[in-house]
């Protein structure tokens, strides 16, 4: 028979898993309802309201070509003169584009890993591909600022450290990363095109993180609020 003391702490401990899942789940249920999922279109239509640059056609092919429905293929020729789908996806961008206030914040989700670390104060760290960020097009891309990378590797590292006994190595953890849009940037990249070097004007959009989730099976963490 368990003890009556011992009945109380597992009940504590079920409840206060209970409400933080409860809290996390209506937490990403509200920035999701509210704010823009960060992909392929949202950096595209992000751009456009920063710079305010117009939408041109030959920009939307190549969104179209980068999220995989390209506007024309073998079986639809037609659409490389008419350009009647490319037409119809800048409506929908432009709509949407002027949906986007300077007070709009972006949902960034994505997975890392929780490895060894000797430099930690608990042993681990959480890693993850700084690079995938969704890009537009091949010159339209995102990046989050060098200050709020310092500051959402931080914010992980914390994590760790919270979780303390929990912490398994080469665990996934996915991330929920609340973004704020700073400025449009203008930067020249290096590509080996046809063996050939050739210089290209890249359009970069900068986000500033400001609320950090990371969700496992048995603990949610939420930091930021800044």
């Amino acid at each position: 028979m368990i003890p009556g003391k011992a009945v109380h702490t597992l009940f504590l401990s079920f409840f206060s898993l209970s409400l933080s899942l409860l809290c996390s789940f209506f937490w990403v249920q509200d920035i999701w309802s509210s704010n823009f999922p960060l992909d392929e279109e949202a950096v595209f239509c992000l751009y456009h309201r920063l710079s305010g640059n117009p939408v041109v056609l030959q920009d939307i092919e190549e969104l179209c070509y980068q999220v995989g429905r390209p506007a024309y293929t073998s079986f639809k020729p037609s659409e490389m003169f008419m350009k009647r789908k490319i037409r119809e996806v800048r409506t929908r961008i432009e709509e949407k584009i002027k949906r986007m206030k300077e007070e709009s914040l972006f949902i960034w989700r994505f997975k890392a890993s929780v490895i060894p670390h000797d430099r930690n104060p608990k042993g681990y760290r959480i890693v993850y591909r700084e690079n995938e960020m969704p890009q537009a097009t091949s010159f339209i891309i995102s990046e989050i600022s060098k200050e709020g990378q310092v500051y959402l590797n931080g914010l992980l590292n914390a994590f760790i450290k919270k979780r303390s006994d929990h912490t398994e190595s080469a665990e996934e953890l996915e991330i929920v990363v609340s973004l704020r849009p700073e400025k449009v940037a203008y930067r020249y990249q290096k590509r080996n095109i046809a063996l050939e070097d050739v210089v290209l004007p890249i359009r970069c959009v900068i986000f500033h993180p400001v609320n950090v989730m990371a969700l496992d099976k048995r603990l949610t963490i939420q930091e930021g609020n800044r």
